[in-house]
């Protein structure tokens, strides 16, 4: 980055700042007072330098503090994408660090500024913020006085805690196409999805369906804790594959219905694990009743069934809810995959990890300052942009 001081035919000094990288040259006029015209001195520069990696220069502001004049430089990828701001001086040609952030969770702090005649506000749009398994992403504000101590900090529009509960039900064919170990992994896969979101806000159910359907446990037996054992007590149905009165049965008597433990404001879905093509037809529009009480829908097709039913039965978008194996032993390979998708309905933390690195809160990722009258009294606001 260069600065460079100009000057005016009334001797009044403008700031005109030019940050470089690499092959791009960025310049930026910002007049501390008002001037007919100026020259650009190209001889003899001011320059702070800093390590490119850290994104040196990616905001720059012009300011004034009693007769001292300074440049604010942001550098949001200092520090491992901690973030830094500097106050630059020409009388001093030095940079010095502003004071970090207190919380070690802020990230890419200096990405956003305001400067005023009497303070400095540098915004990070990246301060994870978890309660009970789930992550939200918020910004924060530092505010620097003339001296460059911080002095306040704040948030804007932050996400309280809040509990996002899911009702979750498993409907498994239990149809003759299957033997009894394939029944059995069936059953596995369920009981390992249940015990690795035990944690979570989700309740779960699950229903075995062939000619006959069969609720297996509902979402009272899951928090009572007895869904595991009637899980394993199931007896295989043996015939046929009925999957779209499944479907109307798990509205009726599970998701849509309280005395199943069910929540009336939850976020509903259902996972379908089948293998073979129904034997009946969905004569009472059951995937549009779904749809039209936003059920997501996701479906496991294994051996015979097709691509295209199983495609047919999820949730829009169907390709990324529809799965597909050749034999029950690939539930195992589907296990993390689901998870996640299953985390995120919930917005768990756990399901956000690596994702999240590179994603920023709207709230901090701008930040202005401005003058406003209240009768004759002049006050100064910040105002962050969302």
């Amino acid at each position: 980055m260069f600065v460079t001081q100009t000057s005016s035919s009334r001797m009044e000094t403008l700031g005109l700042i030019l940050f470089m990288w690499e092959r791009s040259t960025v310049s930026l006029a910002s007049p501390v007072s008002l001037s007919g015209a100026f020259n650009v001195d190209t001889e003899h520069p001011l320059r702070f330098n800093s390590t490119p990696d850290d994104f040196f220069g990616y905001s720059v502001y012009q300011t004034e503090f009693g007769n001292r004049k300074q440049i604010i430089v942001g550098a949001p990828l200092q520090g491992n994408s901690t973030g830094q701001i500097y106050s630059c001086t020409a009388d001093l040609q030095s940079c010095e660090q502003l004071q970090s952030p207190g919380s070690e969770s802020a990230r890419f702090f200096g990405m956003s500024a305001a400067v005023s005649s009497a303070a400095v506000t540098s915004c990070s749009p990246y301060v994870p913020h978890e309660c009970d398994g789930n992550s939200y992403l918020n910004g924060v504000c530092y505010q620097f006085n003339s001296s460059s101590q911080a002095v306040s900090n704040f948030t804007a529009a932050y996400q309280e805690c809040t509990k996002r509960e899911v009702n979750l039900v498993f409907l498994f064919d239990g149809s003759s196409s299957m033997k009894a170990h394939e029944f059995q992994m069936n059953k596995d896969f369920i009981k390992n999805i249940m015990k690795t979101l035990s944690n979570s806000s989700i309740k779960f159910a699950a229903v075995q369906f062939s000619s006959d359907i069969r609720t297996v446990f509902d979402f009272n037996d899951y928090q009572n804790g007895f869904a595991e054992e009637k899980l394993k007590n199931e007896a295989h149905m043996k015939s046929l594959t009925n999957t779209y009165r499944a479907i109307n049965y798990v509205l009726n008597n599970l998701l849509n219905n309280v005395l199943s433990g069910a929540n009336p404001s939850a976020v509903k879905a259902l996972v379908i694990i089948t293998d073979g093509e129904p034997s009946d037809n969905d004569n009472r529009n059951v995937l549009k009743t779904c749809d039209e009480q936003n059920i997501l829908r996701y479906v496991i097709g294994v051996g015979k069934v097709t691509l295209a039913t199983v495609t047919q039965l999820a949730s829009a978008p169907k390709d990324n809810n529809t799965f597909y194996i050749q034999q029950y032993s690939g539930l195992q390979g589907l296990l993390d995959n689901l998870q996640k998708k299953i985390y995120n309905i919930e917005g768990s933390k756990e399901a956000h990890g690596r994702d999240r690195q590179r994603e920023l809160s709207q709230s901090g990722f701008s930040v202005i300052s401005s003058q406003e009258r209240d009768g004759k009294l002049k006050r100064g606001n910040t105002r962050v942009s969302r």
